[in-house]
């Protein structure tokens, strides 16, 4: 008899103080779009070493390293969900970030907030805003690329009115990808 190996599954990662009500939120929507088990990870603390005082920001890098080396189940990803603003070298800030073909990511929430720009506070958009960020580096995890198709959700967002027109599904050419060619760790 062959053993079966363990389901793939995602965790999400609160980093700082992330409301309950989005993390059980996110983590309901997510399972129905990804239709795999979605789970809330206990939280972790920024790393340190990340801070880059100059500019006031987190380098991503340096939290994805630290997720890296998080106890994960084989087959399954972690997100970081960040409450701190995030750069990566050669961009000013990252909505999120992830390696292709890796098993950890990140978003950073700050900018996802209309609060951050001067706008009244949408729990809804902002709520809507992460989900799609989440998708779109778990996307990258799953080797895909950035797609042409303006409403899937790996569509690449250069400003925010980008991402609130896209959709939360991967397009029909993306789900291929991800179902033919990216068999799960």
């Amino acid at each position: 008899m062959r053993e079966s190996s363990p389901r793939a599954s995602i965790t999400l990662v609160p980093m700082g103080r992330v409301p309950s009500e989005l993390l059980q939120w996110l983590r309901e929507e997510l399972a129905k779009v990804v239709r795999e088990p979605v789970t809330i990870g206990r939280p972790v603390a920024l790393p340190p070493d990340a801070f880059q005082p100059l500019r006031g920001q987190y380098l991503g890098e340096s939290i994805l390293a630290a997720l890296r080396k998080l106890p994960l189940p084989a087959g399954s990803q972690a997100v970081a969900l960040v409450e701190a603003d995030c750069y990566t070298p050669g961009l000013d800030f990252v909505y999120g970030l992830a390696a292709k073909g890796g098993r950890v990511a990140l978003v950073a929430l700050p900018r996802l907030r209309p609060s951050y720009y001067g706008e009244p506070a949408d729990s809804e958009k902002y709520a809507q805003r992460v989900l799609k960020e989440i998708l779109h580096e778990l996307g990258h995890t799953w080797n895909l690329s950035h797609c042409s198709d303006m409403r899937c959700v790996m569509h690449f967002s250069s400003t925010l009115e980008d991402a609130d027109s896209k959709g939360v599904e991967f397009c029909v050419h993306c789900q291929k990808r991800r179902s033919h060619g990216t068999e799960r760790r």
